[in-house]
């Protein structure tokens, strides 16, 4: 990730140096250079995403208090225990929060899924998960990325 952000940010001054040369050349190299290492960065950043642990359980988390602030008593509930769930498996398929909607007289309304858990790359190796693996599968595929 550093190399991508030290690439498109060498990449910029390129492009800020051609165009005080005014050389069309240059410009239009220092555009196609910049527009490479930008796409380099997005893949980058959209590869670390898929990847990021702390980042989507704190988006959860909030998530689930922010419902649970606003009256839903099964968010409130599942937010003490979901979160803990994600952590040790947060791959497809996703863990799923779902009410069942009464009516006046308290006939069944249907099910309605109320928060479905966002899920990370499966590829993912945390260092205690990569020690698990290890021990317990020594044939484990190696991450490719």
């Amino acid at each position: 990730m550093a190399q991508a952000n030290e690439a498109h940010t060498s990449a910029t001054a390129a492009l800020k140096d051609a165009q005080a040369t005014e050389e069309p050349g240059a410009i239009v190299a220092a555009e196609e250079h910049l527009r490479t290492a930008a796409s380099a960065l997005a893949e980058r950043r959209q590869w670390a995403s898929a990847r990021n642990l702390a980042g989507t359980y704190q988006e959860m988390t909030t998530t689930l208090t922010e419902r649970a602030k606003k009256g839903s008593s099964t968010c409130r509930m599942m937010g003490g225990i979901l979160p803990r769930w994600f952590v040790a498996h947060p791959f497809a398929p996703p863990f799923q929060i779902w009410i069942t909607r009464k009516g006046k007289w308290s006939q069944d309304l249907g099910r309605v899924l109320e928060y479905q858990a966002p899920t990370l790359s499966p590829n993912i190796a945390t260092r205690w998960s990569a020690a698990a693996m290890r021990l317990s599968a020594p044939n484990w595929p190696k991450d490719e990325s």
